[in-house]
């Protein structure tokens, strides 16, 4: 609020005095609003003070480019050497002298970019107001060149005359941008010799007028500022002498040239004694006249039709003559010389330098002669940056200043003149770290609200402020006087707390294994109170009971941490409704852990919510544990192919089981691939904890999720361990599930040893199947003989096997055959996918058993009646019995000789005799053949018979 209309200084203070006496007796005997404060500051000859302030001060905490005294602060001028404040701007010229002695009265070429001073508004059209300075502020002499590199051009050359250039660096200064300076180019104060024709007439004051024999044709014509002549036996010289070294010039154009010539420039001291240019008109030559002798230096020149610069330099130790083409910016001719001693010499023009008369015309226009000093090195130039008559960044800081109690700011006002900004910053902890910079700051207005301003907020207690000195123009801002008003902030406490305070997505008081976010209802402040600033907010880690924590006192976990909020009303604030712990800064949670979570809303005052603990404190909780789980110690699974995909697969439970130190197991999972889904019992595809294989160890594969992920050959498994708050244990249990549903093609190159043999002895070898599914040491091979392979006639090898024998494997006389079909280690075999091969047996068969015998040996008292049977061995034996066969009849009156098919075989033996057993009380007939291993037998024996109750007959 603005207390006092700012008036004129000589009277403001006894005014506020006045004022400040009535607002006292107002506030405290019925006014409507109290409490209303003032800082004020109108004395600044304090100088610089670091300190916090609490009251009015006289000191300042920074001075930039500015002036102080008792009663203002004013910008600061760049140089008190300024040549006049009219003028704007300038520039440093740094000259360097290379030579090796001090050189004076020196003209130098300073080139400028006039056109963009002029385009930028800084400097005159005609380029008036440039003045040249020397380092003490005197004005140099100087002259614009005229009709090349001329005033607003990219490169104007101002020719200035330097009283002195010492050795090395030396410092001038090209002032500009009064609009009001009148022109100060002057070639007659800058030059040994200058002339621009710029009169009405030839001026005779600088020049001698002569002629040589006969002149003919018109005299020198000044006109339109250009000197103009046509005869060449006429010729000037300038009433300045000349001496040391130097160099003339002039700037002409030639529009014809006579056959034996004239001099466009030269030095003349005498006739024989001079260093002059001549232009020739016999074959466009150029002459040099040095003394008294003429040097043609150059012919086929172009000379005519152009403006050019004709130089002649003169020094004993260097002399050259040149010719410079305007037009194109360069030098078309260049000649070196060398040249004695040339004293008292004047400028010559026209006539040839030997002075004879030849009385031919010619047309030539001169537009400026000049005569300059030279060095023997010239000097170097550089411009620098252009300065201000004030100087830039000119700025003064208040201090700090401290109204001790959170502050409403209100108004700003100041007296001050010129061109200045004022700028106020707030903070709320004394070292204002957490303000905005200045340069950030927008500028106040004098008379309202600072609270508006982008850098000021209310309920910060300190504040400060900065004036800035624009030097515009020639302007010169002063400031005398500047206050601010404020009052006390929001003294009431928040009437109501966050509510409603949840954990997003997780379930309070359960296990997690992440940081969760918190989030709230708003907190309402009192009415018209300052409105809800942030959250107090405390985090207390237990074993499970709450230490019942102040969120305005202690932040618990939090404390120390980096809230991100600026203002600092208890240990950690959050603002906004919610807090994602997962994005504090160092904080650490620990397995096994209950963190409680208290909140405490604070308004923008700094007031902190008051209400009852059950209010704030342990509004939500939740358990932590990111340890992860232990898997089972191994996993059970098929070792060898199968044929299935029905497959079981086990895991210790106990003792070598999962297990989890702190929320305890959850289940396990298992996946079908590197890139399958996660399963558990649902099968829902969660792969969280909502599908979980129970923790009972075994597992059966399922028909719809597993089958089809489960393909031919070696198929990955993995398992993993999940925890309650959600872990995975950190490794895998993984497993092969070997499916092959295919059988082995045939097997290669069956071979038999021998092919034919009278023994019953052979060997059999083969390779393993071309395509088969697991290791070649898991196939088996099925073989049988003289019979088709199947599941009934087979006899199988150990596995990895590829031969058999050698043995007895003919099961009849003469060609015999092999059958060899593969099997794999998933038991899969086709049986027709078999390879065989045949071998002969040709051994003979034995002779007849002989002297066959039979009693009778039953037990009659218990009816076990029963028959034995001897014989002898036959009296041949040919390739070996292997047996003998037992055949029997109850038919009595047949025998085997002439009916042996209506016996029926009830038994072998190895040895000379067979016991009957089970039999009736009947007549039995009974004869026996003797067999080889190949089934190669004998003829039958004779008839023996008895009842197992009466003798033989």
């Amino acid at each position: 609020m603005k207390l006092i209309k700012k008036l004129h200084p000589a009277t403001y203070f006894f005014v506020f005095i006045i004022i400040s006496i009535l607002f006292y007796l107002f506030s405290n005997f019925g006014g409507a609003q109290a409490g209303i404060y003032s800082w004020i500051q109108n004395a600044w000859d304090g100088g610089i003070s670091s300190s916090v302030i609490t009251s009015n001060t006289n000191t300042l905490s920074e001075i930039n480019n500015v002036t102080t005294s008792a009663n203002k602060i004013e910008i600061q001028m760049t140089d008190p050497n300024w040549f006049d404040t009219n003028w704007k701007y300038r520039q440093v010229i740094t000259i360097n002298n290379p030579n090796s002695s001090t050189l004076t009265d020196f003209q130098v070429k300073i080139p400028v970019d006039t056109s963009a001073l002029i385009a930028s508004g800084k400097l005159q059209l005609n380029c008036a107001d440039v003045r040249f300075t020397n380092q003490s502020g005197n004005t140099l002499s100087y002259w614009i060149s005229e009709g090349f590199n001329e005033c607003n051009s990219a490169s104007t050359d101002f020719w200035v005359k330097v009283d002195n250039l010492n050795i090395g660096d030396n410092t001038i200064y090209m002032y500009y941008g009064n609009p009001s300076a009148l022109p100060a180019s002057d070639g007659n104060a800058t030059f040994l010799f200058f002339d621009d024709f710029n009169a009405i007439s030839l001026d005779l004051s600088k020049w001698d007028s002569l002629i040589v024999g006969s002149p003919s044709g018109g005299n020198w014509l000044v006109e339109d500022g250009y000197l103009k002549a046509g005869n060449n036996n006429r010729y000037l010289l300038s009433k300045t002498l000349l001496n040391g070294t130097y160099v003339v010039e002039s700037k002409i154009y030639v529009n014809s040239l006579p056959a034996n010539g004239f001099t466009p420039i030269g030095a003349h001291s005498n006739t024989n004694i001079q260093a002059s240019m001549l232009f020739h008109g016999a074959g466009n030559r150029v002459y040099l006249r040095r003394n008294n002798r003429w040097i043609l230096t150059i012919s086929g020149l172009n000379q005519t039709g152009y403006w050019a610069i004709s130089s002649v330099f003169v020094n004993s130790s260097n002399s050259k003559q040149q010719i410079f083409d305007i037009a194109n910016n360069n030098i078309i001719y260049n000649y070196d010389f060398t040249l004695g001693t040339l004293l008292n010499a004047k400028v010559l023009l026209g006539a040839r330098g030997d002075l004879y008369s030849y009385n031919q015309a010619y047309s030539a226009s001169w537009d400026w002669v000049r005569a300059r000093k030279i060095a023997t090195t010239d000097v170097s130039v550089t411009i620098n940056s252009e300065e201000k008559v004030y100087q830039l960044n000119s700025y003064a800081t208040s201090n700090i200043f401290n109204t001790t109690f959170p502050t409403e700011w209100n108004e700003i006002s100041f007296i001050a003149s010129g061109t200045f900004t004022i700028k106020a910053r707030s903070d709320f902890v004394s070292n204002m770290s957490n303000a905005q910079p200045w340069s950030s700051c927008d500028a106040v207005t004098n008379g309202l609200d600072i609270s508006s301003n982008n850098c000021v907020n209310n309920g910060d207690q300190y504040i400060q402020f900065r004036v800035e000195f624009d030097p515009n123009g020639v302007e010169f801002g002063e400031v005398y006087e500047i206050e601010i008003s404020y009052q006390e902030y929001d003294l009431d406490n928040p009437v109501s707390n966050a509510s409603n305070v949840l954990l997003t997505g997780v379930t309070a008081g359960s296990w997690i294994n992440f940081k969760p976010t918190v989030t709230w209802d708003s907190a309402t402040d009192n009415p018209g109170g300052s409105g809800i600033y942030g959250y107090c907010i405390a985090l207390d880690e237990t074993d499970g009971t709450s230490s019942n924590l102040d969120p305005a006192i202690t932040g618990g976990l939090l404390q120390s941490l980096d809230d991100g909020v600026p203002k600092a009303f208890c240990p950690f604030i959050a603002q906004g409704n919610s807090l994602d712990l997962n994005s504090i800064a160092g904080l650490n949670l620990t397995s096994g852990k209950t963190y409680f979570i208290s909140i405490k809303a604070v308004d923008n005052g700094g007031n902190i919510f008051s209400g009852a603990s059950i209010d704030y404190q342990d509004l939500t909780n939740f358990k932590f544990d990111n340890t992860p789980p232990d898997n089972p110690a191994f996993i059970n699974l098929p070792v060898n192919f199968v044929s299935t995909k029905d497959i079981t697969i086990s895991w210790p439970v106990g003792a070598n089981g999962a297990s989890d130190s702190f929320s305890g197991v959850a289940g396990l999972q298992y996946r079908i691939g590197q890139t399958g889904t996660w399963y558990g019992d649902l099968h829902n595809g969660s792969e969280g904890l909502t599908d979980l294989l129970a923790d009972d160890g075994v597992y059966t594969t399922d028909p719809t999720y597993d089958y089809p992920n489960l393909n031919e050959g070696v198929n990955k498994i993995y398992f993993r361990t999940l925890d309650n708050a959600g872990n995975v244990s950190s490794s895998l249990l993984q497993g092969d599930i070997k499916i092959n549903t295919s059988a082995p093609s045939e097997v290669q190159n069956l071979s038999v040893t021998p092919a034919s043999n009278n023994v019953n002895e052979y060997q059999f070898s083969w390779d393993p199947p071309a395509t088969f599914t697991g290791l070649v040491s898991g196939l088996t091979y099925c073989y049988s003989v003289n019979t088709l392979p199947s599941s009934s006639s087979c006899n199988f090898t150990l596995p990895g096997e590829t031969s058999i024998g050698p043995g007895a494997y003919a099961t009849q006389p003469g060609t015999n055959t092999m059958y060899i079909v593969a099997r794999d280690e998933a038991s899969n075999i086709n049986y027709a996918t078999y390879q065989s091969i045949t071998f002969e047996y040709t051994g003979d068969a034995p002779g007849i058993p002989t002297n066959l015998d039979i009693a009778d040996i039953s037990i009659k008292s218990t009816s076990n009646w029963r028959l034995a049977l001897s014989w002898d061995v036959p009296n041949d034996v040919g390739a070996g019995i292997a047996n003998y066969r037992i055949f029997r009849s109850t038919n009595t009156e047949i025998s085997c000789s002439s009916n042996f098919g209506s016996f029926a075989q009830i038994g072998s033996s190895t040895s000379t005799s067979y016991i009957d057993t089970g039999l009736s009380q009947v007549t039995y007939n009974y004869c026996i053949v003797a067999c080889d291993s190949a089934n190669n037998c004998s003829a039958p024996t004779g008839n023996v018979d008895k009842n197992t109750n009466r003798k033989i007959h």
